[in-house]
């Protein structure tokens, strides 16, 4: 495996939460460390490493991906220090997010996050996608979006370079949301270059296997 997906840098805060046990505890400090560490090393060694899940994981009731609406100080303070350390410290160049909405808004389709936050005042050149179902609950579960086309529209256009979802929304759908103008070609081609690029980094492409040894 390449590109493994983790580590899991979200905040360890709610027992309830049905992945605590994969988290590194509730300080920002301490989890910004172990997620440097793990990123740093799998890097080191030509892997991709995929910090995960952006941002806000535990819902206020504990449940996976239920709504929150935390502050942009609260997110600031103990959500974001993590991914930001991995990814100016740790060398970390892909990244998932979470299933929940953040104040109404599928962190699938958070412009502020992805756009402003990760790519802009963190100066992130990798690529983020979707945790696998994350568009689906958008479509089916949230009701946020009538249509495929218009989540992967959303999305996309967000900052979401790529799905993990059987290429259903990052596939046909995204193909009619280019045909119907809801998609330049130009924010394509920036998510195309954003991906191979790692492909390259890593040279997937000249060595596909990572030595067992």
């Amino acid at each position: 495996v390449r590109a493994p997906f983790s580590p899991v840098l979200n905040m360890g805060r709610d027992p309830r939460w049905g992945r605590t046990g994969e988290t590194y505890g509730e300080d920002p400090y301490m989890v910004s460390q172990m997620g440097v560490a793990y990123c740093k090393t799998l890097s080191n060694k030509k892997m991709l490493p995929c910090i995960k899940h952006f941002a806000g994981n535990a819902g206020h009731n504990g449940k996976f991906g239920d709504p929150v609406f935390y502050s942009e100080r609260y997110y600031r303070e103990y959500e974001f220090p993590p991914y930001e350390a991995a990814v100016k410290r740790g060398g970390a160049k892909s990244f998932m997010m979470a299933y929940n909405t953040s104040d109404g808004t599928p962190c699938t389709q958070n412009e502020w996050m992805m756009n402003k936050i990760i790519k802009g005042e963190w100066g992130f050149d990798g690529f983020i996608y979707s945790d696998g179902g994350a568009l689906d609950l958008v479509h089916k579960s949230f009701g946020i979006d009538s249509s495929q086309v218009q989540v992967v529209a959303k999305a996309i256009n967000a900052g979401c370079d790529f799905g993990l979802d059987n290429r259903v929304y990052f596939g046909e759908s995204l193909k009619k949301a280019v045909q119907q103008g809801l998609v330049s070609e130009n924010r394509i081609d920036e998510s195309v270059r954003r991906i191979l690029r790692q492909i390259f980094t890593i040279g997937l492409y000249d060595n596909p296997y990572v030595d067992p040894a």
